[in-house]
This record gives structure tokens, C-alpha cells and sequence, in this order.
């Protein structure tokens, strides 16, 4: 049910999958078809002897354009909060950004709230400043090459901004049809070898 390209993220104890649907990479695909990038679902599962994960996670969503334009959003639920358990299901159905055309890159980080998210709207513009000068450059080079330069940034950015919050990874993928489901993201945090947590976000072009 999926295809597309993506990059594994660090190895790690807690793994949180997104799957984007209306989007793969191909070189060949028309970068002028835009699309909306929409947050459809999130379901919480833990392995068996899992210890718990990320009881109030939230992301953070960077978008890179081919044409040098980004987008940076903060999703986060008051519902998810202490309830990111095994089994549990979310489907908030959020816009997360218009005019998403093929060959964009974009990654998410995962973050675990403690009381108060630490990241507000100012911070997030922020962490998009940076993300887009870094963008600049990333976007002419290879797949690789984009992912080893977004993804530490992003998740370096995010980190010198939280307090109490927790960071626990950060992975990316690649826009390469406006439908059909992109291959899942995995994010990790721990000993691969341990129990871990599965946290499944789905997005969808609409």
C-alpha cells in the first residue's frame, strides 16, 4: 500500500511512523502540481514488554519547496495529552500546508510534552528561519545529501528551544505524486534491541 522514497532516521528505543498519502518522488514528476499536505490520523502502539512512550507527543513539520519556499507547523491535540496509549487513535484531520508540489522534502520531529508544550508560535517561526536558510542550499543537492543537512538542523533547532519537553527524533521523506501513499517514517529513540513504541501518523494530499 505504500512507495516512494525515504530516509531511515537514528536507530533508537521509540519509533513513530508518518505515512503521507498523495505523495512520492520521482525526478521525472512535474514539480508545478501542488497539492494540500493534511494531518489524517495518529494511533499509538506499543511493542510487548514496551516501557511507554511519548504519553503527550507532538511534531514539529518542516516543508521544503523546490523553488526555495518552507513551511514550518507545530501539531499538537489537547487531546493527545497523558493519552498516547497502546491502541489509542486520533484523526484530526489538519491542514498543514497548501501548495505542496512534487519533489518537495519534508521531515518531522517528535517531542514529548511534559506539562506546557515549551515550542509557541514564535519559536516555531524561528526554527523556520533556520531551516530555510539551510533549505537554500539542501535543495540543489541529492536526496542524501538533503536529509544529512535538514534533518540535524531541525532537530539541533528544535532542541535549543525546549525546557522540560523531551525530543526523541526526527525523520524525512519526499513528495513525488499528488496520490498514493508514501513508504511509513520511522522514529527512534533507544536501544533498537529493547521494546519500542510505534506512534503512526498518516498525512494525505487533498
Amino acid at each position: 500500500m505504500s512507495n516512494g522514497n525515504r530516509v531511515k532516521s537514528l536507530s533508537g528505543k521509540l519509533a513513530v511512523i508518518l505515512t503521507v498519502a498523495g505523495l512520492s518522488f520521482m525526478v521525472s514528476a512535474p514539480a508545478h502540481a501542488a497539492g494540500g499536505l493534511r494531518f489524517e490520523e495518529m494511533k499509538c502502539e506499543f511493542t510487548e514488554g514496551g516501557d511507554g512512550g511519548p504519553a503527550s507527543p507532538y511534531f514539529v513539520l518542516f516543508t521544503g519547496r523546490p523553488d526555495g519556499t518552507t513551511t514550518t507547523t507545530m501539531i499538537r491535540k489537547p487531546w493527545w495529552d497523558n493519552n498516547c496509549e497502546d491502541g489509542y487513535v486520533s484523526k484530526p484531520q489538519q491542514l498543514i500546508s497548501a501548495n505542496i508540489p512534487n519533489n518537495t522534502f519534508y521531515m518531522a520531529a517528535l517531542i514529548e510534552e511534559d506539562v506546557d508544550p515549551d515550542l509557541y508560535q514564535a519559536q516555531i517561526n524561528g526554527i523556520n528561519s533556520i531551516l530555510k536558510q539551510k533549505w537554500q542550499s539542501a535543495r540543489t543537492k541529492t536526496q542524501l545529501q538533503q536529509y544529512n543537512t535538514m534533518a540535524p538542523a531541525l532537530a539541533d533547532a528544535v532542541q535549543d528551544r525546549l525546557g522540560n519537553d523531551d525530543f526523541h527524533d526526527v525523520d524525512g521523506g519526499w513528495v513525488n505524486t499528488q496520490s498514493g501513499w508514501l513508504y511509513p517514517l520511522h522514529f527512534e529513540d533507544g536501544d533498537p534491541d529493547e521494546s519500542t513504541t510505534l506512534v503512526r501518523v498518516w498525512l494525505r494530499m487533498v
